[in-house]
């Protein structure tokens, strides 16, 4: 939700009323009051006055250098705090994992289970989130945008667009570790449970509490394929985001190439760039100017030798 901050200008519009009420009371007290310290109040309010206009220019160079941002800065700092919470919830969600699949022998597996179901939830909306803003972004773009603040917004969208890719590998890493993790536990769990040699061995009561204990396994067993479900329902919504994150970051690849044909670019400009450069000192060096330069310099230096010559011989009239 867009909104606007007042505070700098309510701020300025205060100090401006108290500034001039300030003024008033002054001029009614200074009445009956001497010259001289009529002249020392008057150099404090002076002095008060432009400590006022000075934090007032301060609060306009900060109010323009807020109003001189892009239009989508505000959007991608919306995205880094949701890439922040999703970096969050994603460690939560792996120590819940850890948890999850420690052997306890109390009744907190249901609890567990249900935090991690809403845990999952709210980091897939995040993620359909993320996705949308990072689509709805180039809307913000205007005609008015140079092309240096266009290249930065591209730049900053791939940033952004790779960020998530890398965090959604990574949940999807999470998710796949802890369903192999499930589904290793009930392997053993069922191995656990077959590895009876038959029931001629024991007596009523163990046959009767081995079957509870069966009962128990067979239950934590269909616990655990509910939850693998959820985990691959999960992964399965996620999969049209990670697909709307490729599409954005399979042009990374380009940038080096265009990295590399920019500098390849360069390196010929700068080539003919120097050969422009000997090709402009030899016109200068031959030059009209110059060539006047060397005249001059070859007829003063003939006129001294003639003037020395003159001065040297003092039989020459």
């Amino acid at each position: 939700m867009a909104y606007r901050d007042l505070t700098s200008k309510f701020y300025a519009k205060r100090s401006n009323v108290n500034r001039h009420q300030q003024h008033q009371l002054n001029s009614k007290q200074l009445n009956g009051i001497s010259p001289y310290l009529s002249h020392l109040l008057n150099s404090s309010s002076k002095n008060h006055r432009r400590g006022h206009e000075a934090l007032l220019r301060d609060i306009d160079n900060h109010e323009r250098a807020h109003e001189s941002r892009p239009v989508w800065a505000e959007s991608v700092e919306k995205l880094n705090d949701l890439t922040r919470q999703l970096n969050l919830k994603i460690d939560f969600l792996q120590k819940i994992h850890t948890r999850r699949l420690m052997v306890r022998f109390d009744d907190s597996e249901a609890q567990q289970d249900h935090e991690i179901d809403l845990l999952t939830r709210e980091i897939s909306v995040l993620f359909r989130h993320s996705e949308s803003s990072l689509q709805r972004l180039p809307r913000s773009i205007t005609s008015a945008s140079t092309a240096a603040e266009s290249q930065v917004f591209v730049n900053i969208q791939r940033c952004l667009a790779s960020r998530l890719q890398d965090m959604s590998n990574r949940f999807r890493s999470i998710q796949r570790d802890y369903m192999n993790e499930l589904q290793t536990q009930r392997q053993k769990s069922e191995l656990f449970g077959l590895s009876d040699d038959g029931p001629h061995r024991f007596r009523r009561s163990n046959l009767q509490s081995f079957a509870i204990a069966a009962d128990q396994d067979e239950y934590a067993i269909l616990a655990r394929e509910r939850e693998i479900q959820r985990i691959a329902k999960s992964i399965v919504d996620l999969s049209s985001v990670f697909k709307a994150l490729s599409n954005m970051v399979i042009d990374q690849g380009t940038i080096v190439d265009r990295i590399d044909y920019n500098m390849n670019m360069v390196v010929d400009r700068m080539e003919m760039g120097m050969k422009e450069l000997r090709r402009a000192e030899k016109y200068q060096a031959n030059s009209r100017s110059t060539r006047c330069i060397y005249l001059l310099l070859t007829l003063i230096s003939m006129c001294f030798g003639i003037l020395f010559l003159k001065h040297a011989n003092p039989f020459v009239d």
